[in-house]
């Protein structure tokens, strides 16, 4: 009775599943019938044993056996199924186990090889986008995925997956243009047109934005469509500057994963550079939130993002409430200045924009700082530069006149009068400069070159 209270109704199906499968090998037919049952029984009889929570010796060492059978047999790999069925379900240390054990069987499954090869060039790819990659463990898992990949490429040179996993394990390694070779190949061995996402990434992982774009655009052109697709358009825009076309495609994509981490890291970019502090504080810590349980230090980086855009939203928001008052006061307008000058954000945005080569918003950013401060020599400075940098020259050498204009410094004054002959030259050919304006005063901070 004891024995058979121990077992239950599953593992008697199981049992005879499994003896009918055996059977047939036995009597050396091995119709699909017996192949079938023999899979179902096995695959049946390891969930139910891992659903109990026991770890039998017993089970293992059957599980092992016929999975040994099985591979001799040409007729598939026990482990590598399970590994799918496990991965199906969220599993993580133990896919990564199981398919390892599936090499062992066989170490030449493909399957198996793609598989441990797609999750630890992703793995790899993450902890290079959270700037973890300085551990042993990164480079152990970069080889790793790397020796899987070349390998099944060797075995199926005409799958796409092992190319694709290359050139995801090139573009973390920085080589950029090798990448893109296994992606292009990829290309020609698949129908749909989602590697040209992958080109898209690796364009951008190297600062081409144009052709990061152009490698959506062709995407969406072929027809792919999905959150993915979007999230990639919107990073994009974003990336070569259009902000306000770059949202609502981001948008799209953080409404089907509101938690998907890539997504708010861009949105926060994107309402950062706009000056939308508040909503950017959001989604920081949205981020933070996410990262918490698996990765608390790009967790904590987040939180302090938050905590920063936060108070910078709260400050400047007073800053602009208190100007309306203060600036009819002149002890009261010089110790706003000094404190926080009015025109902030907006000056320091268009300067990390023009950084960038995001010349539109900069120009919308320095148009409004100088709207605050109509007075500044050096915003006017700052709005000529980058006006000149998008070739209007004729309104750049306007604004370069109301800056002399304003300006009282003998140095300033000079350079202004050189930019300004440099600008009317035909033959301009100097590098154009900018002047940035310090924090919180009207002091020229540093001339630089903008390429």
């Amino acid at each position: 009775m004891k024995i058979l209270h121990c077992i239950t109704v599953s593992r008697l199906v199981v049992v005879a599943i499994i003896a009918g499968g055996v059977a047939a090998f036995i009597s050396g037919a091995w119709p699909a019938t017996g192949i079938v049952l023999t899979f179902l029984g096995v695959i049946g009889g390891l969930l139910d044993h891992y659903s109990s929570g026991m770890r039998e010796r017993e089970v293992d060492g059957f599980f092992e056996a016929q999975a040994k059978l099985f591979a001799r047999k040409g007729i598939g790999n026990l482990y590598t199924e399970a590994a799918k069925i496990e991965w199906e379900k969220g599993g993580g240390k133990q896919v990564v186990e199981k398919f390892q054990k599936a090499l062992e069987i066989d170490p030449n499954d493909k399957e198996a090889l793609a598989s441990l090869g797609i999750m630890f060039a992703l793995e790899s790819s993450f902890d290079q986008w959270l700037k973890n990659s300085k551990g042993a463990g990164f480079h152990a898992r970069l080889t790793a995925a790397k020796a899987y990949a070349l390998k099944g490429k060797s075995l199926a040179s005409n799958d796409h997956i092992f190319y694709d996993v290359l050139g995801i394990i090139y573009d973390v390694e920085g080589n950029h243009e090798k990448a893109r070779g296994e992606f292009r190949k990829s290309g020609t061995l698949r129908s749909d047109p989602y590697w040209h996402l992958m080109m898209s990434i690796s364009y951008g992982m190297s600062g081409q934005h144009e052709q990061q774009l152009a490698e959506v655009r062709q995407a969406i052109k072929e027809g792919a469509n999905s959150w993915y697709v979007d999230f990639c358009h919107g990073r994009a825009l974003k990336d070569i500057g259009d902000y306000d076309q770059a949202l609502p495609e981001l948008k799209k994509a953080h409404r089907i994963h509101k938690w998907q981490v890539h997504v708010m890291r861009e949105l926060i970019d994107a309402y950062y550079m706009q000056g939308h502090f508040g909503k950017a504080a959001k989604y920081a810590a949205f981020c933070s939130l996410a990262l918490f349980r698996w990765f608390p230090v790009s967790s904590l980086r987040h939180f302090g993002e938050f905590i920063h855009h936060f108070l910078l939203y709260l400050f400047l928001g007073l800053s602009k409430r208190v100007w309306r008052i203060s600036r009819h006061v002149p002890i009261l307008k010089e110790l706003h200045m000094r404190l926080c000058s009015p025109a902030q954000p907006w000056a320091r945005l268009g300067i990390m924009l023009i950084e960038r080569g995001h010349y539109r918003f900069a120009e919308k950013h320095l148009r409004k700082a100088c709207d605050v401060l109509p007075d500044s020599p050096y915003l006017w400075a700052n709005l000529c530069s980058c006006l000149a940098l998008q070739n209007k020259r004729t309104e750049a050498i306007e604004k370069c006149d109301i800056a002399i204009q304003f300006a009282h410094d003998e140095s300033l004054l000079a350079q202004l009068t050189q930019y300004k002959k440099n600008l009317e030259s035909a033959d301009y050919t100097e590098p154009k400069r900018i002047v940035d304006v310090g924090p919180g005063t009207n002091k020229i901070w540093r001339i630089r070159p903008v390429p």
